[in-house]
């Protein structure tokens, strides 16, 4: 089970954006990640495959970005 209560994402080698869960969701094939943003309350997704692929997607100050490991 993927029970992080935050993530950290490198945007580069001097951003770095923190992220807090507000929920997270068992799905057939894994977890679906929801939080938001800790500097700025922007949303962000990520969903967890039991098969260890990783996908989400994030808002940072207004710029979107999505996230992803096969």
């Amino acid at each position: 089970m993927w029970q992080a209560n935050r993530i950290i994402v490198h945007l580069d080698d001097q951003t770095r954006i923190a992220a807090r869960r507000t929920s997270l969701e068992a799905k057939k094939n894994g977890w679906t990640w929801r939080g938001e943003v800790a500097e700025t309350g922007e949303p962000v997704m990520m969903m967890w495959w039991k098969k260890g692929r990783v996908s989400g997607m994030f808002s940072y100050r207004g710029d979107m970005f999505n996230a992803e490991r096969r």
